[in-house]
């Protein structure tokens, strides 16, 4: 007897749920789970890293070159052919430092020549006033003596001052950059003789746009880098308030202490 095809399927899926049934094989370990009456639940893993709140430091960063803090350039004060040089390029000078000397020429005798004539006047108006006292010379008189007197003390103190303008000084300290001038040289009065250049603090010229311009304090610490010196602190001393026409931007100065004369300009 042949049993037909679709019974021996109907007996293989039969068995095959009975076995499902008894040993769960094809069952999950959350479904024995709950065959059992009991819940599994599956508990996430969290990683947890503690923080802290840090300071954060806005840096803006320009470039910029160096200047001197002063540059004066000295001018003659009076005509005349230079004697002697007294200061070499490149030297440092301090305050009140002769570094050129010109000729006397007449200078002295025109002095002798106002002091002469300022005892002559003195004489004059001290007899003026005895007379005046006496009631034998006008008071017009005295004052004509005194106004003589008055221009011979003021002959006397230009004399003076030209004989002492001779005498070329530092204004400042610093170092003498250029000189113009050579033994023999004769000089008129205004024309350039050296130029002194204060190197401390020296000064960080930098360009900034409007766009960064309100970040920039006055007086706000800053750094520096050069191209051969290690970072150097420095201070913002200047903000301009006038635009470049051609780029738009502002100067900015910042400060740095130059004792030993290390950073040029």
């Amino acid at each position: 007897m042949t049993i037909p095809r679709s019974w021996l399927l109907t007996l293989v899926i039969t068995v095959a749920a009975i076995i499902w049934m008894i040993t769960g094989v094809f069952t999950s370990d959350d479904e024995k789970g709950i065959a059992q009456g009991t819940t599994t639940t599956s508990i996430p893993k969290v990683r947890v890293q503690e923080s802290f709140a840090q300071s954060m430091t806005n840096r803006l960063v320009l470039h910029g070159q160096t200047r001197a803090d002063r540059t004066v350039t000295i001018k003659a004060e009076t005509h005349g052919i230079v004697k002697e040089i007294l200061v070499e390029k490149g030297s440092s000078a301090s305050v009140g430092e002769r570094l050129i000397q010109f000729a006397v020429e007449e200078r002295d005798a025109r002095l002798l020549e106002a002091q002469s004539l300022l005892a002559e006047r003195k004489i004059e108006f001290e007899a003026m006033t005895s007379l005046q006292q006496s009631g034998y010379q006008a008071e017009t008189e005295l004052a004509r003596a005194k106004a003589a007197l008055d221009s011979a003390t003021a002959a006397v103190r230009m004399a003076q001052l030209e004989l002492k303008r001779i005498e070329v000084t530092a204004p400042i300290l610093g170092i003498v950059d250029s000189r113009y001038v050579e033994v023999g040289d004769f000089v008129n009065r205004g024309d350039p003789l050296a130029i002194i250049i204060d190197l401390n603090p020296i000064r960080v010229v930098a360009q900034v746009s409007e766009r960064y311009l309100g970040q920039i304090k006055l007086n706000e610490p800053g750094e520096v880098k050069l191209l051969d010196i290690a970072i150097i602190p420095a201070r913002v001393t200047f903000i301009g308030s006038i635009a470049s026409e051609s780029t738009r931007t502002f100067p900015v100065e910042l400060e740095i202490p130059n004792p030993q004369g290390l950073i040029i300009q």
